[in-house]
């Protein structure tokens, strides 16, 4: 199955500090499964994105986004960005994902 790396995400959980995680994306199960280190095997958790939202907080840090689910909202920042939102590698996995979500 498909797996995509995403490096270089950081994320919080509301006011504390931002901690940057590993990401891997699983095409057949549309989820984000993270890490603490790129060298880890069992991830921290995951995010189921077959029933989450996407935002992009114009008054946030510059690379923020919010990935909504009905368990929690992921607070997450792509480091060097320089704009509002997820990088271009990103962009098109969300998309794919939110696509994959409604068909």
């Amino acid at each position: 199955q498909p797996t995509t790396v995403l490096k270089e995400l950081v994320w919080r959980v509301a006011n504390e500090a931002w901690k940057q995680r590993w990401f891997t994306y699983e095409e057949k199960k549309n989820q984000l499964f993270y890490y603490r280190t790129p060298q880890d095997v069992t991830p921290l958790g995951r995010v189921e994105l077959s029933c989450a939202t996407f935002t992009y907080p114009l008054k946030a840090e510059s690379g923020t986004f919010h990935i909504k689910t009905p368990e929690r909202t992921f607070i997450l920042k792509v480091k060097g960005t320089g704009r509002p939102g997820p990088s271009q590698p990103l962009r098109q996995l969300l998309l794919f994902a939110s696509v994959s979500r409604t068909t």
